[in-house]
């Protein structure tokens, strides 16, 4: 069976490995080389020959719209000379009529610039504006709000320093108070330890004396026990909760005490920085008051408000000023521009005329070009584009012709993918073809395969194999059963090749099942078939490569009959003579006498013991 097995564990390998090919190539076929027919192949290149027409087309077109879209340019450049010298033209005659009129009024106007400058500068000699006073008075009004701030925090300063004072005093006496009752609570955890002491000897006292009687050994000293006095409770429970709650109260009245003097000193450090900022803020109140003094000497009401009064009427004087100054640069350079204006309107007048007179002229020679360039451009687009327009046509013929170039581009760039697909496609039509060439081979193998790992699993082939075994084994028992059993019984496979059956030769030859036998005559048909087993085994594995030397049987004897008993021994001498060892356990010493070694064990009430006989 182990040969079968392995042929049949071979062919599935074979079949699962030709299944997973042809998988795989299914999948590549369906895949990947799908689209790798011939059909496919001439469609594409069927697409690259119309995109090549399409692009030659395209490139003749593309070559008369540009020509069209330079003609167009072209009359578009001479329309726009044309209307640049119209424009000159009439920029000339504004100008003319400009100058004409600057002629005519440009003496009253003089006139009244002069006259309007001279009034402002009598308006600025008349502003009591102070440049060294506005500065003054600017420093001043620092120093005026510094002095103010100054003052204002001193005031706080002195007002702060009596409430911190007397803070400080109240949390110097809290500290002191809470120093006093730390060291009460400090005697009461004293005398409340000491109790605990006192209780804790009386207890263990009590301990010892637990029990003890007139006459006992003292389990302290060793000497005899006399009277035993009355013992009294020390209440060490009691003793203990009172240590533990002066113990905490000793640690909260530490506490309560450290943090006291720790508000005592920090109560006594703010009123101290009162003290200093007080001071800070004096020293600087006296240097502003000095400092206004030196910046305005002639001013009596140095006061903010009146500071900020003057500094505010020196800056309405000096915004007054600079608007004066402006209006008279104004006018003054509005004087300067109209007398040279003046003098270039009369320079100009000829100029402008010669100007007019030369743009007319090239108003006819751009006018003669623009026809020219319209009836050639309508000729072009006549044979071009005969849908389009002369006038207006740029913008049209420039988006034909961007038009046409991302056509051509996209065209150019189907063309070159084309070509990769059909080159591509042509290399996966060779592949596919070859593929279901391979595809059929592994088909046909993989039926060969699947077919005889199929075969080789089923359980008829199995069973007749092993029926075939059993009945090679029957065939030889029985030989070694007639033997042992003085020829009365032989052996057969029952049908369906799982189980065996007697034939009674001293009943007819009547066949009944093995489980019919007595306990004497099943022992002896399980030799028999041992023996059988022990021949023919080596002769049905593979190669002959097993071979048993060797056979075991434990009791078993005790259910034979002395002419039974003689058989199987007779039995087992002659497997010893074909050079095999038997090993026999038994009872029996009629049978261990005839063994030719023996291993003798003796029980006792000691144990068990060995001898070799």
């Amino acid at each position: 069976m182990e040969v079968y097995e392995r042929m049949q564990q071979a062919a599935g390998r074979e079949a699962a490995n030709l299944r997973a090919r042809i998988a795989d190539i299914d999948a590549r076929l369906g895949d990947e080389l799908a689209d790798a027919t011939p059909e496919n192949l001439k469609a594409r290149k069927q697409q690259l020959a119309v995109a090549k027409a399409e692009l030659q087309r395209l490139a003749v077109e593309l070559v008369g719209l540009q020509q069209c879209i330079d003609m167009a340019k072209a009359l578009e450049d001479a329309e726009r000379d044309l209307a640049g010298h119209r424009a000159a033209r009439d920029a000339a005659e504004a100008e003319l009529r400009a100058a004409a009129a600057a002629l005519e009024g440009g003496d009253a106007r003089l006139d009244e610039l002069r006259s309007q400058a001279e009034a402002v500068k009598a308006d600025l000699a008349r502003l009591p504006y102070d440049d060294q006073l506005f500065a003054d008075l600017t420093l001043a009004a620092n120093i005026a709000i510094n002095l103010e701030r100054a003052t204002k925090a001193a005031a706080e300063a002195k007002r702060s320093i009596q409430t911190l004072e007397k803070a400080a005093e109240t949390a110097a006496s809290a500290a002191a108070r809470a120093l006093e009752a730390a060291d009460a609570a400090a005697a009461e955890l004293e005398a409340a330890e000491t109790a605990l002491r006192e209780a804790e000897r009386h207890d263990l006292a009590a301990a010892l004396r637990a029990g003890l009687r007139p006459g006992d050994a003292c389990p302290v000293c060793g000497g005899a026990v006399g009277e035993l006095p009355a013992s009294k409770a020390p209440g060490l429970e009691a003793a203990r909760s009172a240590v533990k709650g002066a113990r905490a109260g000793h640690e909260a009245a530490r506490a309560a005490a450290a943090k006291a003097s720790t508000d005592a000193a920090v109560a006594a450090n703010k009123a101290a920085n009162a003290r200093e900022l007080f001071d800070g803020h004096a020293i600087q109140v006296r240097q502003a008051e000095a400092e206004l003094a030196g910046v305005l000497p002639a001013m009596e009401d140095r006061s903010l408000a009146a500071i900020q009064k003057a500094l505010h009427e020196q800056k309405q004087a000096r915004d007054r000023r600079a608007l004066l100054q402006d209006r008279l640069a104004g006018l003054e350079d509005e004087l300067s521009r109209a007398e040279s204006g003046l003098e270039a309107a009369r320079k100009q007048l000829a100029s402008l005329t010669a100007r007019r007179d030369a743009s007319s002229q090239a108003i006819e020679t751009a006018e003669q070009r623009v026809d020219a360039l319209a009836g050639g451009l309508a000729e072009k687009l006549r044979l071009v584009l005969p849908e389009v327009e002369v006038r207006g046509s740029l913008a049209t013929l420039r988006q034909r012709h961007q038009d046409g170039s991302q056509r051509q581009a996209r065209l150019l760039t189907e063309q070159g993918s084309l070509q990769a697909q059909i080159e591509r496609m042509e290399a996966d039509v060779e592949r596919a073809k070859s593929l279901r060439e391979e595809l059929a081979q592994r088909k046909a193998a993989y039926d060969v395969a699947d077919d005889l790992a199929r075969m080789l699993q089923a359980n008829r082939f199995q069973a007749f194999v092993q029926a075939e075994a059993l009945r090679s084994l029957a065939q030889d028992g029985s030989r070694k059963l007639l033997q042992l059993s003085a020829g009365r019984y032989e052996l057969e496979v029952a049908a369906g090749g799982q189980d065996f059956l007697v034939k009674d030769k001293w009943n007819a030859d009547d066949l009944r099942s093995v489980r019919t036998l007595s306990g004497g005559e099943t022992f002896l048909a399980s030799l028999a078939l041992a023996l059988s087993l022990a021949e023919t085994l080596p002769g049905l594995a593979p190669g002959h490569r097993l071979a048993l030397e060797s056979i075991f049987l434990d009791e078993g004897f005790g259910s034979l009959d002395p002419e039974a008993l003689s058989l199987a021994a007779d039995a087992l001498d002659a497997l010893r003579d074909e050079d095999r060892l038997v090993c026999v356990v038994t009872h029996l010493p009629e049978l261990a006498q005839r063994l030719p070694a023996r291993v003798v064990v003796q029980k006792s009430e000691t144990g068990s013991t060995l001898s070799v006989a």
